[in-house]
C-alpha cells in the first residue's frame, strides 16, 4: 500500500493552485451550498436572555433546538460539498473536466449515496462523541479519518472500508496531517471577523486540502488519477 511521508508545505502549495484554477465555480458551489447555512447560524444562534423568567427558557429551548438542528444539516451537506470538491479537483487534474458550476453541481448529485452519508453520520458520531469524552479522542478520530470522504467518493468504497482505508492511508503521516488539520482550524478562527462570509474562503481551501491529503497519501498527488471503478 502507497504511503508516503506527507509533506505539509506541498499540501498547502497544492491546495492553493487548485483553488486559484477552480476559484470561480468552487466559489459559486461555496454560495449554493455552504453559505446559506452561515447565514442562518447568524440569525439562529441562540440568545440567552433572562433564563428565570419561563417564557424566556422556552424560547431559548426552541431556538438552540433549531439551531442544533441545523448545525446537523449543514455539517452533513459540507460533507457532501467536501465529496464534490473532491471529485472535481481530481477531474480537473486527470484533465476529463474544465470546472463549471453546474458540473460541480452535478457531481454532488452524483456522489448522494447511501455509502457517503453513511459515512458523514458514523464520523460525525464519532468525533463528536469523542470529543464528549475527552476532546484527545475526538480529535485523534478527526486525524485518522481526515480522508475517509475522498476515499469513499474516489474508490466505491463501503463506509466501514472507508472509514479503515482512511486510517490505514494515514498511518504513520499522523502529525503531519494534524498539523494541516490545525492550520486550516487556525484560519478558520483568523477568518472569524469576516462572519458568514469567512465560508467563501475557508471551506474551499479545506475540501481542497482533504483532497490534495488523499492524493498525497495515495501518492497520486501531481500524477492523472484513475478512473473510478463502475460500481
Amino acid at each position: 500500500m502507497i504511503n508516503p511521508t506527507l509533506d505539509v508545505g506541498d499540501v498547502f502549495k497544492r491546495t492553493f493552485d487548485s483553488w486559484k484554477a477552480m476559484a470561480w465555480p468552487v466559489t459559486g458551489l461555496t454560495a449554493v451550498m455552504v453559505l446559506p447555512f452561515a447565514l442562518l447560524n447568524l440569525f439562529l444562534r441562540p440568545s440567552t436572555g433572562e433564563l428565570s423568567n419561563p417564557d424566556e427558557a422556552a424560547n431559548f429551548a426552541v431556538q438552540m433546538v433549531l439551531f442544533l438542528g441545523l448545525l446537523l444539516v449543514q455539517v452533513i451537506v459540507q460533507q457532501f460539498y467536501i465529496a464534490a470538491v473532491c471529485k472535481a479537483v481530481v477531474d480537473v487534474q486527470d484533465g476529463r473536466l474544465t470546472a463549471t458550476l453546474p458540473q460541480l453541481l452535478e457531481s454532488v448529485r452524483a456522489n448522494l449515496v447511501g455509502e457517503l452519508f453513511a459515512t458523514v453520520i458514523l464520523m460525525g458520531l464519532g468525533i463528536g462523541f469523542g470529543v464528549l469524552l475527552c476532546i484527545v479522542p475526538g480529535v485523534y478520530l478527526a486525524v485518522i479519518w481526515a480522508v475517509a470522504v475522498p476515499v469513499v467518493v474516489l474508490e466505491r468504497m463501503s463506509a466501514m472500508d472507508g472509514l479503515k482505508r482512511s486510517r490505514a492511508l494515514v498511518g504513520e503521516s499522523w502529525p503531519q496531517v494534524l498539523v494541516v488539520l490545525l492550520l486550516l482550524f487556525i484560519l478558520n478562527i483568523a477568518l472569524c471577523d469576516a462572519g458568514p462570509l469567512a465560508s467563501l474562503v475557508n471551506m474551499p481551501l479545506s475540501a481542497i486540502a482533504t483532497t490534495q491529503m488523499y492524493l498525497a497519501l495515495t501518492g497520486a498527488a501531481g500524477a492523472p488519477a484513475q478512473p473510478a471503478a463502475e460500481p
